[in-house]
């Protein structure tokens, strides 16, 4: 639920008034689970373009590169495609109803452009090699000058750029149903039931060196006990104040909680150099120890898009040995205060986010984060480390974040299973997505830091879809607690609307009312204050657990 990297694939309609149509282009055919991979050889990272899944007439496209990921929702009319929807980790923002994106209808030269970028069709007869077929007859769109695709009939995607910067198709690496495409027996088939994400197949050539090599972690073997939480939070009825934020944290409490969620931005933890506000976390302790329950405590020196780091750090590299001593300090600093409660430490939340932006500050993290965590052992023996990431990026552990990922000592999600479009995806998927945590631990133990689905109607769902969610997390965790630890619902009440008024300009989404009602319905309690469906099947589950 962070903030989301946007920028708008916006066009204007330059030709004559064409109606909508079913039928799709022979350039460009869509089938859900269609996966275009392209390479250039002097990268390691390939660029993969993938069709998530189908909403009505509209396709959603994962636009995955070394640069970033974006996604996208086509709609088909005829020779043209309609691009409606932009952004990024399933949450897409609104664009005008006449944008088309790609025009196979319009000849040599021709060109459609608005204020911010220029497309136009620069080769109707091109021909693409690559190194297992010769294409004829292929159509080059360009966008801008820095950036254009070509297309092949039958194929759709088989050039990304031009030149020695063009990335081509990898067919052995690719899976294609439509016009005639066959699938590759190398690869896996998506799971397009997975949200804003695929299941990747095998590691790619320039991403790996041959077959994955065993991570140097001990194998999590589970206790059969998952411990589950919510996130409490004051009521959208009442005021925003501490009595009635500890009397929500008293419901919960009262509820069950089998642990705590803790955490703190560093530039919040260590407002002036050298000098630390670790109160929160010494109320959390006391909290915990109170109860007898364990902690997992996120440092937020990444905030999934951006760092959160001290400003007179903030334009430092991760390997500048300054601020690594300053990291390490701040964790000498708190160790003392975990007390033994402390089980879980990430350092950095939802960083996928940050590093599908930042690919070439990767390496630098890693050492930073190896250093850390060496240090966080010295000081706290038992404690386990890794760090946050949005289920939407799992496919990056095996990609381009496994020098990292493969360093965690336990994987961490935040969970939401939501449509591009920001409907809710079916309850009854839960099972799968838990199918491909387990596939992505490679034998570690998992925590879900948040697990929310909205029950807002504007996002086709209702209490009873929210309530149905709950009880198949309780239960599809359960039946994999030999590699589940622990995992933590997002939120007990539903937000007031200036909070997700104020959310949305955060997340730069701010004329979706689809999106405002995803953050706001979030809760177990409504508006008014008011149980959900959801809260009796959570009360009910977790004493059946904690």
């Amino acid at each position: 639920m962070k903030n989301i990297s946007r920028f708008l694939f916006a066009i204007v309609l330059a030709c004559l008034f064409v109606p909508a149509l079913s039928a799709q282009s022979r350039y460009l055919p869509l089938a859900s689970g269609d996966r275009w991979t392209l390479r250039n050889p002097s990268v390691p990272v390939p660029i993969t373009i993938e069709v998530l899944d189908k909403s009505g007439d509209e396709y959603h496209i994962r636009f995955a590169s070394p640069f970033g990921t974006n996604e996208w929702m086509l709609r088909p009319q005829g020779e043209r495609y309609i691009l409606t929807k932009y952004g990024g980790n399933g949450r897409l923002a609104d664009l005008p109803a006449d944008t088309v994106y790609f025009d196979f209808s319009a000849r040599n030269g021709q060109s459609w452009s608005n204020t911010i970028g220029k497309l136009s069709v620069t080769g109707r007869d091109v021909t693409v090699r690559t190194r297992k077929e010769s294409y004829e007859d292929c159509v080059r769109i360009k966008q801008g000058n820095n950036m254009s695709f070509t297309f092949a009939p039958g194929k759709g995607f088989v050039v990304f750029g031009e030149g020695k910067e063009a990335y081509v198709l990898a067919e052995s690496e690719s899976s294609l149903e439509q016009g005639g495409a066959t699938q590759s027996a190398a690869t896996s088939q998506p799971d397009d039931s997975l949200p804003a994400s695929h299941v990747p197949g095998p590691p790619k050539p320039g991403s790996s060196s041959g077959a994955r090599a065993p991570i140097e972690v001990p194998v999590h073997h589970g206790n059969g006990n998952v411990l589950f939480s919510i996130t409490p939070n004051v009521f959208a009825n009442q005021a925003q104040t501490p009595e009635n934020l500890l009397a929500a944290f008293g419901m919960v409490e009262h509820a069950g909680m089998g642990f705590l969620v803790h955490n703190g931005k560093w530039n919040e933890l260590e407002p002036k150099p050298g000098q630390y506000n670790l109160d929160p976390l010494d109320f959390n302790v006391s909290t915990a120890k109170r109860l007898n329950i364990p902690i997992c405590y996120t440092l937020r020196i990444i905030e999934t898009v951006d760092r959160a780091v001290p400003g007179d750090l903030k334009k430092m590299s991760w390997s500048d040995p300054r601020l690594e001593q300053r990291l390490l300090n701040l964790v000498q600093a708190m160790a003392p205060h975990f007390d033994g409660k402390v089980r879980w430490m990430l350092i950095g939340n939802e960083i996928d986010g940050y590093f599908a932006r930042h690919p070439n500050e990767l390496a630098d993290y890693v050492k930073l984060y190896t250093d850390v965590a060496a240090r966080l052992k010295q000081l706290s023996p038992g404690i386990r480390v890794s760090a946050t990431l949005m289920f939407g990026g799992v496919d990056l552990m095996d990609g381009m974040m496994r020098p990292l990922t493969d360093k965690f000592d336990f994987i961490c999600f935040t969970y939401y299973p939501i449509r591009g479009d920001f409907t809710m995806q079916d309850p009854q998927l839960v099972s799968r997505h838990v199918d491909r945590m387990r596939q992505a631990a490679h034998g570690r133990g998992l925590v879900l830091q948040e697990i929310g689905y909205s029950s807002g109607a504007k996002n086709s769902s209702n209490e009873e879809m929210q309530a149905q969610f709950v009880e198949n997390v309780f239960k599809a965790l359960r039946a994999n607690s030999d590699f589940v630890e622990a995992g933590c619902f997002w939120l007990l009440a539903d937000l007031k609307d200036d909070l997700v008024n104020n959310l949305s300009q955060y997340y730069g989404i701010t004329n979706s009312a689809v999106f405002k009602s995803f953050l706001q319905t979030l809760g177990m309690y409504d508006g008014s204050g008011h149980p959900k469906k959801a809260w009796s099947i959570y009360t009910r589950e977790i004493h059946a657990t904690n």
